[in-house]
């Protein structure tokens, strides 16, 4: 039997058990819990922790059955992207060359890896939208936007890149509005919007078309 980690609080058998039926690819063991699909342990011990792992792009990928190839392309787009390397990396010589030298896999060519992007997208926003489901928000105008929670700490998130022919309180609150229909979420849910450009906001208002879960 698998011993909990160092430094990791054991968490309590029922309390992980009032959760982890909802989720058929986990289970719980006693001290950890492990995804049957992805065959690992995860660092998680809450129902929001293990929602955000069966929605991320490896386990969804891996569960669909698909080939390895397929993994492997999804995979190598995954790090790419996660690390800011173009893919134009791809058709570096010395990069190929090293490649080919310490992996028996085939090098995909850039234009065969671009194929996958829209699929990637797709599952990122659906990751996103799963996550942020009725979550308390503060957005960034300039920058992310960020959840809300006061038992851990966050990462921003960036949702939308629109450049604005005029930055007024109207063409703010538009884009803001937008994104988040697209995202499926409820304006009730932004606690706080922070700008830097105090001049044009005192007009923004969010509740404008606001939407309740009435």
């Amino acid at each position: 039997m698998s011993t909990p980690r160092k430094g990791r609080k054991r968490p309590f058998a029922d309390r992980v058990h009032t959760f982890i039926g909802d989720f058929p690819d986990l289970r719980y063991d006693g001290s950890e819990i492990w995804c049957d699909v992805c065959n690992i342990p995860l660092m998680c011990w809450d129902r929001y922790d293990c929602r955000r792992h069966i929605n991320n792009v490896v386990h969804t990928t891996t569960n669909s059955g698909v080939s390895p190839r397929t993994q492997f392309m999804f995979d190598l787009l995954v790090m790419l992207i996660t690390c800011n390397i173009p893919l134009t990396i791809l058709e570096n010589k010395s990069f190929k060359e090293f490649w080919n030298k310490y992996s028996e896999v085939e090098l995909p060519s850039r234009t065969a890896l671009r194929t996958y992007v829209p699929r990637l997208r797709a599952d990122i926003i659906k990751s996103i939208t799963s996550e942020l489901t009725n979550k308390r928000l503060c957005v960034d105008e300039t920058t992310d936007l960020r959840v809300t929670d006061s038992t851990k700490p966050t990462s921003p998130l960036l949702l939308a890149s629109k450049r604005l022919q005029k930055r007024t309180a109207e063409a703010t609150t538009r884009v803001i509005l937008v994104t988040l229909e697209n995202f499926q979420l409820l304006t009730s849910q932004v606690l706080l919007f922070v700008t830097d450009g105090a001049a044009t906001m005192p007009s923004l208002r969010l509740d404008r078309k606001r939407r309740s879960s009435d």
